[in-house]
């Protein structure tokens, strides 16, 4: 699992700017002046755990053909308001909208949407994932349009972020039917 460096001032080994990092870089960095690992305070460190356990609850599940819904939902939540990108570059976040009684609901409120992802989609396109993948993951997909349900190039991301879809650029027209090794 991929996460972004948050920039923390004030810690003496801290790049410049934002690069990704893999979970077990996080882990395995010495402190180097500051609260925590690579200049993450605890609170930060906290909340990748809680992503990291989320995610590997929902592969674990999906590895052993049980039932998913709860997993997947557990690992939507933990992602909330974590910075994401389209395919295209844009920026996003979401958070999940609260119900008539107060508690996390079923819908994706998207940062820069006026509509919701209900939790229903988010279930088709994960069932598109599996089904693409036959069993192995992570699933190999070019597009968005690939998860085929509404609000996909807001969940295309995001499971990407989960290590359970790979994006991988497709052949241009001009190059169809040529081996990698012969020019385009």
């Amino acid at each position: 699992m991929v996460v972004k460096r948050f920039w923390i001032n004030g810690c003496k080994n801290q790049g410049d700017g934002m690069r990704d990092l893999r979970m077990d870089e996080i882990f395995d960095t010495a402190a180097g002046g500051c609260e925590t690992a690579d200049g993450f305070p605890a609170e930060v460190i906290d909340m990748l755990q809680i992503q990291e356990q989320a995610v590997s609850r929902l592969k674990e599940k999906i590895q052993k053909g049980e039932e998913i819904s709860t997993a997947l939902w557990e690992a939507i939540l933990a992602f909330e308001q974590f910075p994401f990108r389209t395919s295209s570059g844009l920026a996003f976040t979401y958070t999940v909208k609260l119900n008539r009684s107060g508690q996390k609901g079923n819908e994706l409120a998207v940062s820069r949407k006026e509509k919701t992802i209900t939790r229903s989609s988010v279930e088709k396109a994960l069932a598109k994932v599996l089904e693409a993948g036959r069993g192995v993951l992570p699933v190999e997909m070019s597009s968005p349009k690939q998860l085929g349900t509404f609000g996909a190039s807001y969940l295309y991301p995001v499971f990407i972020q989960f290590g359970l879809v790979v994006h991988v650029a497709p052949m241009k027209s001009r190059c169809a039917g040529k081996s990698f090794d012969q020019p385009c």
